[in-house]
């Protein structure tokens, strides 16, 4: 059975159009030069901001910040802040800092 892959597309700011491919995770997205999708020119993201993690054919995005009480900024899906894990669907906006993101299974 082949494992699904997913495409997080770059929206807007300095890395407009740019498409980034995951087949592992948890995905870890912030400011640290650890984090699988790494950020350090905005500084409205926490250094561990949020992560995508898979549970089978499902798919979510937490805000999980610093020892995982939050990012300073929040997380947006499709417009609305997050609290905690939220479902994602293929074809989902997310905010995170001033970096708007798509998400897409393949």
């Amino acid at each position: 059975m082949k494992t699904s892959s997913v495409i997080i597309e770059v929206l807007n700011g300095v890395e407009d159009g740019k498409k980034l491919e995951f087949s592992n995770f948890p995905i870890t997205i912030g400011r640290h030069s650890s984090d699988n999708l790494y950020l350090p020119y905005d500084k409205n993201i926490s250094r561990h901001h949020a992560r995508i993690v898979r549970n089978g054919r499902e798919y979510s995005l937490e805000d999980i910040g610093w020892e995982g009480r939050g990012s300073t900024n929040g997380t947006y899906l499709n417009g609305k802040l997050i609290a905690g894990k939220t479902y994602l669907s293929s074809g989902d906006t997310f905010l995170i800092g001033n970096v708007l993101f798509r998400f897409r299974v393949e």
